[in-house]
């Protein structure tokens, strides 16, 4: 906070601000403080993704269960957002010409970072599983379940949502025998 007070104006320090706020699980702060994030700079990956998660998370603790459908949403909105803004794949063609032909002729922008992200873009997959399942779009549940285990094949969570959106699916399925 004493950043932000020191310098209002800095995206990333309010970003900052918003992932303490959402570890000490103070949801609304976590919003604001991710809200302004954006509002300076609508690229701050960071801030939709703690934004996301903690809109997520308050949904779940809403006692009020009339509000979390509409809170899910917005998370899917900024969870879909992060994705968009951290999605660092460089193009099969120029990694060929990279690997293959010389350093001449391709690039390997942004290779680095795809790995610092893999971690964060995992949660986002989970995040999104988790979403969409309680707003019962269980097979988009189910695809971003499967992507975030490609993120970390070893999750529990991750598989832990994925049987409970196969369970949902059999459950809604007419032919159950």
């Amino acid at each position: 906070t004493e950043a932000t007070r020191l310098e209002p104006g800095n995206d990333v320090s309010l970003s900052h601000l918003a992932r303490a706020y959402l570890d000490k699980g103070v949801w609304d702060r976590a919003i604001e403080a991710a809200d302004k994030a954006i509002a300076l700079k609508p690229g701050n990956d960071q801030a939709h993704l703690w934004k996301a998660d903690a809109l997520r998370r308050g949904a779940a603790a809403r006692t009020d269960r009339s509000a979390r459908p509409a809170l899910y949403a917005q998370a899917v909105e900024n969870y879909r957002g992060y994705l968009n803004l951290t999605n660092f794949s460089t193009p099969a063609h120029e990694k060929l010409a990279y690997y293959f032909i010389g350093f001449g002729l391709g690039s390997r922008r942004h290779a680095d970072r795809q790995v610092s992200y893999a971690y964060q873009r995992g949660l986002a997959y989970l995040g999104l599983c988790d979403c969409e399942q309680k707003l019962g779009n269980l097979l988009r549940a189910e695809e971003y379940c499967q992507r975030a285990l490609q993120y970390d094949s070893k999750d529990a969570i991750a598989y832990f949502l994925l049987g409970s959106v196969y369970r949902d699916l059999f459950n809604r399925s007419p032919n159950r025998d």
